[in-house]
């Protein structure tokens, strides 16, 4: 199992339609495979999600998930550093939430 890169998003707000991390990711004519907690395809509460590029290596991967809720962290995780990176800057930008590098609290 490769090494995954990891950063965590402390109290983001609505994050944007899944697809739009997608688009921003790969551009908007990517075939991807995404799994998640999206109620719709235009929800902004979803807490889950985890996109691949389809016909891509296996580092064309991107996972999100909670871990913690009282005060929302989003884990985002990649083999692919740059990838993860990418993706923790624009959920930022786009929610309001804060990069962390470490679990708030010490743990990882």
């Amino acid at each position: 199992m490769p090494i995954e890169s990891v950063f965590y998003l402390v109290a983001p707000r609505d994050r944007p339609p899944y697809r739009r991390v997608a688009d921003h990711l790969w551009g908007s004519n990517a075939n991807i495979d995404s799994d998640g907690n999206s109620r719709t395809p235009d929800g902004t509460q979803w807490t889950e999600l985890s996109l691949i590029l389809r016909g891509n290596d296996d580092e064309a991967e991107i996972h999100i998930d909670p871990v913690a809720v009282s005060l929302l962290v989003l884990k985002i995780r990649s083999p692919n550093v740059g990838l993860a990176e990418r993706t923790a800057i624009f959920l930022s930008v786009q929610t309001a939430g804060t990069i962390d590098l470490s679990l708030p609290g010490g743990q990882n």
